[in-house]
């Protein structure tokens, strides 16, 4: 699927700028931002929205991070909005999610902006961060910063610590030492960044929408139409873009070794996601 999505994206490149200053030139820009916790499905959303003939994505490493020695955190507010100003795309969808916890300001500097808060299993995503970064970069130096202020000095590091709460703070510190279960570090990490969703109260904004990665891949076609249609987007993808969403990886998390604290806190905030997704339908 990979090469697939690869190929597409690179004829997107050269094709879809020309054919936009085009047929869209006159037409006012929609922007969109992709939040959430890293490994949650939001390259597969991105991909779906890169399929739109009007749309322009940027992803984590992009011009809107150029300035940023690991290329990840944005550039100044006001010089994204130059560069997003200057495609031709009606519709913009970036995906800055190093920058969730400063979700309500970015939303707040961008008054028409739109923004989708994206959630995956808990276990789902810890496997997944595992699995690709390893016990370290993918867990424990991902929690290490809120405890170790001299830790996160680094720019590639102040972001994991960033807008945390006090509280959450004291938690991660109950927990943390260099020789932690891995899973755990993971789980609360993914913990930690959900965290955010409620700590900036983007659960009651009304310009912020809660979509559940699950839901997602098993009814791709109903949970597209329904975020769509939220979002006043025409509801017209291309019949290709079903066969690049499976739920294969769902549940592949479900053998991971966790402490019955850390599963019971990750457990406690999966359902407060799930409410606010239904009480949002």
């Amino acid at each position: 699927m990979k090469t697939i999505i690869t190929s597409r994206s690179r004829i997107n490149n050269l094709f879809k700028p020309w054919f936009q200053r085009v047929r869209y030139h006159s037409q006012q820009q929609k922007i969109i931002f992709i939040f959430g916790c890293q490994r949650s499905g939001t390259t597969l959303l991105t991909h779906v929205f890169d399929q739109l003939p009007y749309s322009c994505v940027f992803g984590e490493y992009s011009p809107l991070s150029s300035e940023d020695p690991e290329r990840l955190r944005l550039n100044q507010l006001d010089t994204v909005k130059l560069a997003i100003e200057s495609s031709p795309a009606p519709l913009i969808v970036c995906k800055p999610l190093v920058e969730s916890q400063r979700a309500l300001e970015i939303m707040e500097y961008f008054e028409d902006a739109q923004a989708i808060w994206l959630y995956r299993d808990y276990r789902d995503v810890a496997s997944s961060n595992l699995k690709k970064f390893g016990p370290d970069e993918g867990a424990r130096d991902n929690i290490k910063p809120v405890c170790d202020p001299d830790y996160a000095i680094s720019s590639s590091r102040t972001w994991l610590s960033e807008n945390v709460s006090t509280e959450s703070q004291k938690l991660i510190e109950q927990y943390y030492h260099p020789e932690m279960n891995p899973a755990d570090a993971a789980t609360l990490f993914w913990y930690l960044r959900n965290e955010h969703f409620f700590s900036q109260k983007l659960n009651t904004h009304n310009r912020v929408y809660l979509f559940n990665y699950d839901q997602f891949v098993n009814q791709p076609s109903e949970m597209l139409e329904s975020l769509f249609r939220q979002m006043n987007l025409p509801f017209t993808l291309p019949s290709h873009i079903y066969r690049d969403i499976h739920n294969e990886s769902i549940r592949k998390g479900n053998t991971l070794e966790l402490s019955p604290k850390v599963s019971s806190l990750a457990d406690g905030m999966l359902e407060k996601l799930l409410a606010d997704t239904h009480n949002a339908c």
